[in-house]
C-alpha cells in the first residue's frame, strides 16, 4: 500500500500525495478538483504515459485503484486549466508542498512525527530515505545549471503579448510544421472541421488557443485562423523542446 501524505490549502481543498523513488505523485481527483477541470478522464488522456499513473490504496471495502499524474503531468494540467486562480495553485504547490517532502524527505504530520519519535527504525529509514533524496538534488542542480541557458533563451523568445499561428509557433519552436500539427491533433488539441479547418477543442480555447476571425475585404471571404497564445507556446516549448 502507498503511503498517501495529505496537504491542505484553504482556497484549493486538500490534495493527497504519494512518494515514489524520491519523486511526489499527486492524485488526479483532487489536483483536476482544484483546478476546476470539467473531464478528468479527458484531462488525463492528454498527459504523456510517464506523466501519470495509478496506486492501490487501502478502503474499508478493499482495494482501489486511484489515478495519479507526476509533477511534470500536475504542472501539464495547471497550464490547461482555465481557471484564473491555477497559477495561485502552482505557486503553493512548489512553494509549500514540494519543498516540505524535499527538504524533509517526508512531509511531517502530527502523525508522521509521533511515529518517528516513538519508532526507531522508522526514523532510520527517514534518514536513510532523506540521504538519498539529497543526492538526487545534488543531480538535479547540476541539471538545472546546464538547462538555465535554453530555458532563458525560449524566455527571450517567447513575446507574452501576441498570438502567433501555427506556423510561426513551429518555427519558434525549431519544428516542422506538419510534425507540429501532427502533434496536436495526435494528443488531443486540435482537430479538422467539416471544412478541413483546424480548430482547437473547447477546453483549450482563451488558453493555449485563440481563434480569430479573418476577412479579406478584397475577395469578401470570411474564416477563422487558429493561433497559439504565449501560454500554449510555453505549453508545447515544454512539451516538444
Amino acid at each position: 500500500m502507498d503511503n498517501i501524505q495529505v496537504f491542505t490549502n484553504r482556497h484549493f481543498g486538500r490534495v493527497r500525495v504519494v512518494t515514489r523513488d524520491g519523486e511526489p505523485w499527486f492524485i488526479a481527483s483532487d489536483v483536476c478538483r482544484a483546478l476546476e477541470v470539467g473531464n478528468n478522464r479527458q484531462a488525463l488522456s492528454r498527459l504523456d504515459e510517464d506523466e501519470k499513473g495509478v496506486i492501490l490504496n487501502d478502503t474499508p471495502g478493499g482495494k482501489q485503484s486511484m489515478a495519479v499524474v507526476s509533477e511534470p503531468g500536475l504542472y501539464a494540467l495547471v497550464l490547461g486549466s482555465r481557471k484564473p486562480e491555477a497559477q495561485s495553485f502552482r505557486r503553493w504547490i512548489t512553494h509549500e508542498v514540494l519543498p516540505a517532502i524535499r527538504q524533509e524527505g517526508a512531509y511531517m504530520t502530527p502523525e508522521r512525527l509521533h511515529k518517528v519519535l516513538e519508532d526507531p527504525d522508522t526514523l532510520i529509514a527517514l534518514a536513510q530515505r532523506l540521504k538519498l533524496l539529497q543526492e538526487k538534488n545534488r543531480t538535479l542542480a547540476a541539471k538545472n545549471v546546464e538547462l538555465l541557458p535554453k530555458a532563458d533563451y525560449f524566455d527571450r523568445l517567447v513575446d507574452h503579448e501576441v498570438n502567433l499561428t501555427l506556423r510561426e509557433t513551429a518555427k519558434e519552436l525549431g519544428v516542422k510544421e506538419r510534425s507540429f500539427i501532427d502533434y496536436l491533433i495526435e494528443h488531443g488539441y486540435l482537430y479538422r472541421d467539416k471544412k478541413q479547418h483546424l480548430m482547437p477543442y473547447a477546453d483549450h480555447v482563451d488558453t493555449l488557443f485563440a481563434v480569430k476571425e479573418c476577412i479579406n475585404e478584397r475577395t469578401g471571404w470570411g474564416g477563422t485562423q487558429t493561433l497559439v497564445t504565449p501560454q500554449g507556446r510555453d505549453c508545447f516549448r515544454r512539451q516538444l523542446c
